[in-house]
């Protein structure tokens, strides 16, 4: 489903509607925690995960680390997502099909080792087999089932925290002092004085930046139509924007939508109708047939921060020299 517009406004009527069903939901998670022991892996686990639902940017943080820890060979795990398979734990590669494993295992396993799991215990129990020492979890900071040993808040301040409200009346997953705390530091992506004074001084805050990747002199003096099944495409029209492309018509899809051919034709068509250049995300790219990606260019995008001080700050956390 496409993300409510109501999580991003503030004092809507759907907010008081659903707000008792976010209570049910935040005492049912809370119940559910303490009946679970978090297990102790002989690995370094690194989770990435955000407060919302969706549209953290969690991804470009993924793939940067999987780059800045590639001589310690890091396996990425995700958990199934709208798939249709039944395996425990699957390896993911490049010709891995979008319907069994998901986008973005996809996309990251061109960085580094992904697999993909029903349970995240077992895709670390498969990671430990394989002589791993350093595990990316995706989407972990909920589980309760894992101890990590660094956890990493992904923010993007142009949804931040929504109007603050818990599934099903806003975006978050739980309260924002229970995700921050949970930390140990926070990806800031974007500025926001109001973020930073509710995180407070007690986290470490990276500041990053997204950027384009590649050569795109092939498409930039042509008018584009750009599409993205992404939890706020939005965010990849307005950086198409910010980068002076000719963005003239904008197609939104649903977060992680299955596309068929038939919706990949009607857009050729509507782009050779009007001499327009087609664009997607990454993410969206690995779900195009293939007898029609030659029609589509995708955007990579990469973020930028200090590294350096970032890393130096993972391994004193980790104790790894």
């Amino acid at each position: 489903m496409k993300t409510p517009a109501f999580w991003y406004k503030k004092n809507t009527f759907y907010e008081y509607l659903l707000y008792p069903f976010s209570i049910i939901w935040k005492i049912s998670s809370n119940l559910r925690n303490l009946m679970i022991i978090p297990k102790k892996f002989n690995a370094n686990i690194i989770c990435v995960g955000n407060v919302i639902a969706g549209g953290g940017g969690k991804t470009p943080i993924i793939v940067k680390l999987a780059k800045l820890l590639k001589k310690q060979k890091p396996l990425v795990i995700y958990k199934y997502y709208k798939t249709n398979n039944s395996k425990k734990v699957k390896m993911v590669n490049l010709r891995s099909s979008a319907s069994q494993v998901g986008d973005e295992p996809i996309l990251v396993s061109k960085y580094a080792k992904t697999l993909v799991c029903s349970n995240r215990l077992d895709g670390c129990e498969t990671a430990i087999s394989k002589g791993v020492n350093f595990i990316l979890l995706d989407d972990g900071l909920q589980d309760k089932s894992i101890k990590k040993d660094f956890v990493i808040l992904a923010i993007n301040t142009k949804q931040g925290f929504g109007n603050g409200k818990i599934i099903p009346s806003g975006p978050l997953r739980e309260s924002i002092v229970s995700a921050i705390n949970k930390c140990d530091c926070v990806f800031l992506n974007g500025n926001s004085k109001n973020i930073e004074k509710q995180i407070g001084n007690c986290k470490k805050i990276i500041y990053t930046k997204t950027k384009l990747v590649g050569n795109y002199n092939s498409i930039k003096n042509y008018k584009l139509i750009g599409f993205a099944g992404i939890a706020h495409p939005s965010n990849f029209f307005d950086l198409l924007v910010e980068n002076n492309f000719k963005l003239e018509k904008k197609i939104s899809f649903p977060d992680h939508f299955k596309y068929t051919s038939e919706q990949i034709l009607k857009i050729i068509e509507i782009a050779k109708e009007n001499n327009f250049k087609i664009v997607t995300t990454q993410k969206d790219f690995t779900k195009i047939p293939n007898n029609l990606k030659s029609f589509i260019k995708p955007i990579e995008i990469d973020i930028t921060f200090n590294e350096e001080v970032f890393l130096k700050f993972l391994y004193n956390k980790i104790g790894f020299h």
